[in-house]
């Protein structure tokens, strides 16, 4: 294990892949030695836990811990002492994670606490219950947004409301025994918190407590079959689809969901647009277009689409229609169906089919599922700081020869 010594008293410090401390064949520990004033702790694209040494001392303190490009944070607090009127914040950005254990650290005394999530890739903030001190803590919480998941450890889901007027919303996890943590959201997307606020158990999901961006098929998108190729809107439970292992499988459902042009942030609702041949030679077929945090295999990983954004050969397409509808196959099992040729993820039950438009449709059929769908255990990329060089050279090498063909 690679122990780091942070000094967060005097400067902001970054700590990555890049940093000399850093070793990549081994865990990585972030201890904090010393902490005060106003600096921030910036984790880029690692994994690491984040411990205190116990300083003796109450220090005032007004402290960001930043994850940026698909870092995952584990911040254990004990042995953190800071004096009454500090404020911790915790910023999420480019596919992160942060999960906060506070042990014997006391919440009530800061003057504020914080999660902001920033940028266009989701992100998601756990907070470990199991191991607080606080009964009741409660976080501000700003940019929550489409594929943003907020969860606490050791309480239950209690309550969303949204007031339409302020545009903040409220939301609750608590247990019989008094203890709660609430999320101050503010400043929600309407159109995301009056979807939330209608029916609030179909975005809070019942095992993490996410809210996530469904992975869909844009309606057109044309889907390999043992008879040809069939639009995914045309396909109905029971039809045959072909898989990329050469196999074919039964539809078990197709999930619809529908969405409004003019609400939600582009960078998390609109389509991404890979553009024919944008992939490989015919790959896809023709332009693909699907959710933003859909995966397509490539090379043996599971790409978000989302990561593949260059602005030339794979966009972020603004729809036609001020509606549009995303639809999702699901198979028995996590599969890859062919779309456009390329081989492309079905539905998997980590986020909740209800929020699905047919939602009741699945539950006449099926009722309450017993067993989860396995998720296929394959490496996933959700931001375009973990793309592989091998995979961006070669987008980049396409979209060049696509724009050469196109002014030929």
């Amino acid at each position: 294990m690679a122990t780091i010594d942070i000094d967060l008293s005097d400067s902001d410090q970054t700590v990555g892949s890049g940093s000399v401390e850093y070793d990549p064949n081994s865990a990585t520990t972030l201890d904090i030695i010393d902490i005060g004033g106003n600096y921030t702790l910036i984790i880029d694209g690692i994994d690491a836990t984040v411990v205190f040494t116990r300083l003796g001392v109450d220090v005032l303190a007004h402290t960001t811990f930043e994850a940026i490009n698909g870092a995952n944070v584990y911040i254990w607090q004990n042995g953190l002492s800071l004096s009454v009127g500090s404020s911790l914040r915790y910023e999420v950005s480019g596919a992160s994670s942060i999960t906060v254990h506070p042990g014997d650290f006391n919440y009530e005394i800061l003057s504020s606490h914080s999660v902001d999530f920033v940028g266009d890739e989701a992100g998601s903030f756990t907070y470990d219950f199991t191991s607080s001190s606080a009964e009741t803590p409660s976080f501000t919480v700003n940019g929550f947004s489409y594929g943003d998941s907020l969860n606490v450890v050791g309480l239950s889901y209690d309550r969303f409301t949204y007031d339409a007027g302020t545009g903040d919303a409220v939301l609750v996890y608590d247990n019989d025994a008094g203890g709660s943590v609430t999320f101050n959201l503010e400043d929600m997307d309407p159109a995301l918190a009056e979807l939330i606020a209608a029916d609030p158990s179909a975005y809070i999901d019942e095992t993490t407590g996410a809210f996530v961006a469904p992975m869909c098929f844009l309606a057109g998108t044309r889907i390999a079959t043992p008879d040809g190729e069939r639009l995914v809107e045309d396909l109905v439970i029971g039809d045959l689809v072909s898989v990329a292992s050469g196999e074919t499988r039964p539809v078990r459902w197709i999930g619809r969901q529908t969405m409004h042009r003019h609400f939600g942030e582009p960078d998390r609702v609109w389509p991404i647009r890979i553009s024919a041949g944008a992939l490989d030679h015919n790959l896809p077929r023709s332009d693909l277009f699907v959710s933003p945090d859909h995966a397509l295999m490539i090379d043996g990983v599971l790409v978000q689409a989302g990561a593949l954004v260059n602005g030339t050969s794979v966009t972020r397409h603004r729809p036609s229609e001020v509606r549009f509808t995303y639809y999702h196959i699901e198979l028995e099992d996590h599969a890859l169906v062919l779309a456009e040729g390329v081989a492309a993820e079905t539905f998997v039950d980590n986020v909740t089919r209800r929020r699905f438009d047919n939602y009741a449709e699945f539950e006449a059929l099926y009722g309450e599922p017993r067993q989860a769908i396995a998720e296929m255990d394959m490496p996933r990329v959700k931001s375009a700081r973990q793309l592989p060089a091998s995979i961006r050279e070669r987008i980049e090498r396409r979209g060049a020869e696509l724009s050469v063909s196109a002014a030929a």
